[in-house]
């Protein structure tokens, strides 16, 4: 009887004993190619519009895409520019284990973009993410001859009317501008030039300025970037204006008499941007959409929304560039777990700059 009870006791030690030896499970994360390239596929073809929710053609758009292979390889992104075909070459000769990732800010005439793989070797290339942000604009224009109403003062802040004015326009691509304004009580003028940076030195008698569009093509966009207004000895030196619009001002006519001379300290400028934080994620029931809403950071110019299948943000990684404070992310899978990630940004004299990510947000959807 001892001797089965021994017998016993050894047996469940033993199993006991394999059971803690077996390892435990490992997940790993989601790191699945958007696309592979080799030598019998050496094209991957994806569309603007399922990366940035508004990108209508003539937006600016910023391309990254992240690569690697086991060897050297090499390669294009290609689009349409107006009527041409147009490549940003790349190669990975000096990159540490074959992995790049290619930048490219460009105005395609089309939503597609291509990358190709231009190495005749049988070698395999992960296509790992593709990022896509729009150009922060202060505004968009979709159709000729409909004005953007704004001030002179929101851009030069001891603007004088009656003083002469020099105006700079950025735009995201070369446009047919025309800008109004009132040259003396009642007599409005207008002035039309073409370019992506565009110049005016002009009178204006108050402080209205309309700014239109004259030679777009019918359902492009054209996106005006940043506006600059200077007078007097700013004009030859130009200071820094922000070039996020402030309330109108009212401004006094000039007087004849001749000021002191001023010494001006120009201060620096606050680019610091507050952390965004999603307020909530929630799935529609019908549609294979999410709205993510956000809470508003004092002082952003707008926010991005990143919405994706990986808790890294690896793979196809949805894009959103948003100046609301919601955002509806389309074309969602059924069934799949989705995490999303935001942040607020600012533009000062055109540049943007970037807060803090949110940490990752589920969606699960049904």
């Amino acid at each position: 009887m001892r001797k089965e009870i021994k017998k016993a006791i050894s047996i469940i030690a033993t199993v006991a004993l394999a059971i803690t030896a077996v390892p435990a499970l490992t997940v790993k994360a989601d790191t699945t190619p958007v696309s592979v390239l080799n030598s019998t596929n050496k094209e991957y073809a994806f569309d603007l519009k399922d990366y940035v929710e508004d990108y209508g053609i003539g937006d600016e758009v910023d391309i990254k895409v992240n690569m690697s292979s086991t060897e050297y390889f090499n390669g294009a992104l290609g689009t349409n520019v107006g009527d041409t075909w147009t490549t940003e070459g790349f190669d990975t000769e000096g990159y540490e284990d074959f992995t790049i990732t290619k930048e490219w800010k460009v105005v395609p005439s089309t939503s597609e973009i291509k990358v190709q793989l231009w190495s005749d070797k049988d070698i395999a290339v992960n296509i790992n993410s593709i990022e896509v942000t729009k150009t922060a604009t202060l505004h968009d224009f979709t159709e000729n001859w409909k004005g953007f109403e704004t001030t002179f003062s929101a851009y030069c802040e001891n603007f004088v009317a009656g003083k002469e004015t020099k105006v700079t326009l950025t735009f995201v691509r070369e446009l047919g501008v025309q800008v109004g304004y009132n040259k003396a009580a009642d007599e409005w003028t207008t002035e039309t030039k073409t370019g992506k940076v565009i110049e005016y030195t002009i009178t204006p008698a108050d402080d209205y300025l309309n700014i239109q569009t004259t030679d777009m093509a019918e359902g492009t966009k054209g996106g005006l970037v940043s506006i600059k207004v200077t007078q007097g000895e700013e004009a030859t030196t130009p200071k820094e204006t922000e070039t996020t619009p402030k309330a109108p001002e009212t401004t006094t006519a000039p007087t004849t008499t001749a000021k002191e001379p001023q010494t001006t300290v120009q201060k620096k400028k606050d680019t610091s941007v507050g952390k965004v934080s999603v307020k909530s994620a929630s799935k529609k029931k019908k549609a294979k959409t999410a709205k993510i809403s956000l809470k508003k950071v004092t002082g952003a110019t707008g926010y991005v929304v990143k919405v994706s299948t990986s808790k890294k943000f690896k793979g196809k990684v949805n894009t959103y560039t948003v100046k609301g404070l919601s955002v509806t992310a389309k074309k969602l899978k059924a069934k799949k777990q989705y995490y999303v990630k935001a942040c607020a940004y600012k533009v000062v004299d055109g540049k943007k700059y970037y807060g803090a990510w949110t940490s990752a947000k589920k969606i699960k959807m049904k």
